[in-house]
């Protein structure tokens, strides 16, 4: 056990300066930033914790969702958008703290579940860089492997690994899953697969990854039992969460069919393809004005959704396969709804192939810069209530 988490130490130092340099940008924010109140919920969700403002934003727009799952269940509507296994445990890590009486529970949030979310996730994010450092290091050296967690925490939308988002389990979930198959132990893999796909429905994805990773361990398609096992082990948290929906308002699809009252102009009927999006986009930037929020939140999308195919072009050939086909299909799924709405975020997904990209771009000066730059941008705007993914 001691082996194993041999370089724990130098993970915690470096996660804990990411979250206090963080913290800092957050204070800031405050003076500087005027708060825009984009989400309607603000004042009664959140406010009542009776914490700063550069605290209780690290609860903001979807975080909400989250915690009124973990308080009152899939009650309101377009929550089923939101899968469980997140917000179940902030519920169940929220008894460890008091509860406010007499609370209206159908209008306020209880802050012992924004304190219960706002610790998990940071808990969850800590353990996820930690199991990301171990993964690398089956490829790279200890340095190497440092170094890319750093470029990864420096990405601009890693700040939602430290908000009440499902982003720091799902990935730490991912990780340990691939950490899992890396040591042959499809089982055990499968399992934390099964997982993932309970806390976004993107982590159906790891059952293609999982089955590349066999089938190179086997050096063909002769799979044993639990090789078999753990792979059918991988969508059973989407297909019970699909039970719940079909038993509890008879539509199993409920996820994807209340994503158009996000208000992303997402579509629910039908898929449309890439293209099609771009071309959209390409409207949107030359027909809106260039001072206008909607101008800005598209052109970050863009930019993220070409940067993301840039890597995935970049990588093809030299990432592991199995981590290049879970980017690539975790990624271009959202888009398949019609709209590049949140590509920020889902472009955490690609940090995975960070390091296998051999050209100098992600490890120059410039880079770094603006990464940094934007990071603390997009967190001064994210926790003063403006929209970014």
């Amino acid at each position: 056990m001691k082996k194993f988490f041999r370089g724990f130490k130098k993970i915690l130092a470096i996660f804990v300066v990411w979250r206090a340099v963080q913290f800092v940008i957050a204070y800031v924010a405050q003076k500087y930033l005027p708060l825009n109140f984009s989400y309607p919920y603000i004042d009664t969700a959140l406010q009542i914790t009776n914490l700063p403002e550069w605290i209780w934003g690290w609860g903001g727009f979807d975080g909400v969702h989250y915690l009124r799952l973990a308080q009152n269940g899939y009650g309101d509507a377009y929550t089923q958008a939101f899968f469980p296994l997140y917000p179940l445990a902030v519920s169940l890590f929220s008894n460890i703290f008091s509860r406010v009486g007499g609370l209206d529970l159908m209008r306020y949030i209880d802050p012992a579940y924004f304190y219960s979310g706002l610790i998990l996730s940071n808990i969850f994010a800590l353990f996820f860089v930690f199991f990301f450092y171990k993964l690398l290091l089956f490829d790279f050296k200890k340095k190497q492997a440092l170094y890319f967690i750093v470029l990864a925490l420096l990405f601009p939308a890693s700040y939602y690994l430290g908000a009440i988002y499902s982003e720091s389990l799902f990935f730490l979930l991912c990780v340990i899953s691939f950490y899992c198959s890396r040591h042959k132990n499809f089982l055990l893999a499968g399992f934390f697969a099964m997982l993932a796909s309970a806390t976004k429905v993107i982590g159906v994805f790891l059952f293609f990854a999982l089955l590349l990773e066999i089938y190179q361990s086997n050096k063909g398609w002769k799979f044993d039992k639990k090789q078999i096992l753990g792979l059918l082990m991988t969508p059973v948290g989407l297909i019970t969460y699909m039970l719940y929906l079909w038993k509890s308002f008879l539509d199993p699809l409920l996820f994807l069919h209340v994503q158009p009252g996000f208000g992303a102009q997402r579509s629910a009927s039908i898929f449309i393809t890439l293209p099609q999006v771009f071309w959209r986009y390409f409207k949107m930037l030359t027909t809106v004005s260039l001072n206008s929020p909607q101008f800005f939140n598209a052109l970050i999308e863009v930019v993220f959704a070409l940067f993301v195919i840039y890597i995935l072009i970049a990588t093809y050939k030299k990432a592991r396969k199995s981590y290049w086909l879970f980017a690539l299909l975790a990624c271009v799924a959202p888009t398949l709804t019609g709209t590049f709405s949140s590509m920020p975020r889902y472009a955490l997904i690609v940090i995975l192939l960070f390091p296998y990209l051999r050209d100098k771009i992600l490890t120059s000066r410039l880079y770094l810069a603006i990464s940094s730059v934007l990071l603390i941008i997009f967190t001064m705007l994210f926790l003063r209530g403006y929209w970014i993914a």
